[in-house]
């Protein structure tokens, strides 16, 4: 398995990935916004390669945010506990305790739909590493 390049956080590169699919906006698209091929595109996804400051505007411009409101918004889903709450109570919590102007650009439809793919993305992730400790043990 290559080695995870830093950068964005982990929890901005989840969320990127968490909204383009909430969008139903497929990687190829992406890439072609990015003016890359998609495997490159792929490996953003998976952290093997670096995400520019300049990509990562063109991103949030193709979400309808800017890099500011994306980056926090990433933060807030981060905080909450997610293994503990569901995805409802999540929603509340964005919606109590994190600024309106974070939350607002999303119907609830959207932010359940987004935190279910950061929840979903968190738990294969768990499973690899688990996997790979196994092996590796």
């Amino acid at each position: 398995m290559p080695a995870k390049r830093a950068g964005f956080s982990d929890n901005v590169i989840e969320v990127i990935k968490a909204i383009r699919k909430t969008k139903g906006i497929k990687q190829s698209t992406m890439a072609f916004a990015l003016g890359m091929t998609e495997s490159n595109y792929c490996k953003i996804e998976k952290q093997y390669k670096e995400l520019t400051t300049k990509q990562l505007g063109i991103i949030a411009e193709l979400f309808g945010l800017n890099v500011r409101k994306l980056i926090s918004l990433a933060d807030a889903i981060h905080e909450l506990d997610l293994k503990n709450r569901s995805l409802e109570e999540e929603l509340i919590a964005l919606h109590t305790h994190y600024n309106y102007n974070l939350v607002k650009d999303y119907s609830n439809e959207g932010l359940l739909l987004i935190l279910k793919n950061v929840r979903t993305q968190k738990v294969i992730k768990l499973a690899r590493e688990e996997s790979f400790n196994l092996k590796v043990g």
